[in-house]
């Protein structure tokens, strides 16, 4: 076949396959593309192809013709930004801020890029150049949605007026947006104005009674407060609108705990309280087997209850789970000793320290 034919047979090829992909048969339109390509090797169908391989969710299929694309010439914002989309969907976040950092070279206007970008930069943790880029999103539209992100971003990096003040300003533009108010809560408990997390807390819920994150925080922060009793009936409630979350029986667990008189001196702990406690961590575990705070919060319980062996097992499947697990760590060493294991305990109590723990 002559060059001049095939041009044309692989034009004709591209053609049947532009309009399969305008119907939305993507399969179909793959296979057209594969035919222009096997007759005629052209970029503009590698991306075309890529296209339809993004539609049908076959991302590597779509990352190698991007690559073919680009490498055979066919380089503009599009393609940059396309194949950007390609190393998201697989995990590439890194190699994604490379893309979307040429296609913003090549057209600097679309905001696509700056948001694309800033969400990968947060997910790689360049916390600094993700509120860079929410920077410039915001002043070119100065969105809620932009504020309580870079609020996030902010919160990264442990700028906590910064990120309370970029989630009062993503309120003042929408009064609804129930994530500002739970992110200013975290924020405001961060800068020790608890009353005002506990408004912001209120506020969400107000908005969204079945936001079982927002009954956490706030069963969180009376346990911080030394509200046991509203901890508890914070985290019943979560539970009950969204009993598969292992962590809230966690959460309880512990809570339960402190009710049966963990922690400030009771002794022994009051058997009633603390067996509903163990229900919990029983059920956390149940419901992930992989949760090493579980594992590790069950073996506080049994050591309290002087259930050594059972704390020892419990706390090493813990560390198996999770090696930088210090609380696990805390609680074989307490096992170890009671058990009269000195020298293990010890050796667990310095791994416990050099992880955090003190």
């Amino acid at each position: 076949m002559s060059t001049t034919d095939a041009d044309r047979k692989a034009k004709e090829h591209f053609d049947a396959a532009l309009q399969l992909e305008e119907a939305g048969k993507y399969q179909e339109a793959v296979q057209e593309y594969t035919a222009s390509i096997n007759t005629a090797t052209h970029s503009v169908a590698y991306f075309r192809r890529a296209i339809c391989s993004m539609e049908l969710q076959n991302y590597p299929y779509a990352l190698a013709d991007l690559n073919s694309c680009i490498n055979t010439g066919y380089r503009n914002d599009g393609s940059y930004f396309l194949r950007a989309s390609a190393n998201i969907e697989l995990g590439k976040f890194a190699e994604a801020v490379q893309d979307l950092t040429e296609a913003i070279r090549m057209d600097s206007t679309k905001t696509a890029y700056y948001l694309y970008r800033a969400t990968c930069l947060l997910t790689v943790g360049k916390y600094h150049d993700a509120v860079n880029d929410y920077d410039t999103l915001i002043k070119t539209e100065p969105s809620a949605r932009y504020y309580n992100a870079r609020g996030m971003a902010q919160m990264a990096l442990d700028h906590w007026q910064e990120a309370a003040d970029d989630f009062t300003q993503a309120i003042a533009l929408e009064h609804n947006l129930v994530s500002s108010y739970l992110n200013r809560a975290s924020a405001h408990q961060q800068l020790h104005k608890l009353e005002a997390a506990l408004a912001d807390l209120d506020q969400a819920m107000q908005l969204d009674p079945t936001n079982d994150r927002a009954f956490i925080a706030r069963g969180n922060l009376n346990l911080h407060l030394g509200q046991v009793a509203d901890a508890i009936s914070d985290y019943s409630r979560a539970i009950e609108i969204n009993p598969s979350e292992a962590g809230y029986y966690q959460n309880r667990g512990s809570a339960r705990m402190l009710a049966a008189g963990y922690g400030n001196g009771a002794e022994p702990l009051n058997d009633e309280l603390a067996t509903p406690a163990m229900e919990d961590f029983n059920k956390s575990v149940t419901l992930n087997l992989t949760y090493a705070d579980g594992f590790a919060s069950r073996a506080r319980l049994h050591n309290a209850l002087k259930q050594y062996d059972e704390a020892l097992q419990d706390s090493t499947h813990a560390i198996a789970l999770d090696q930088y697990n210090a609380i696990a760590f805390v609680e074989r060493a307490l096992a170890y000793r009671n058990l009269g294991k000195a020298e293990l305990a010890d050796l667990d109590l310095q791994q416990a320290k050099s992880l955090g723990w003190n």
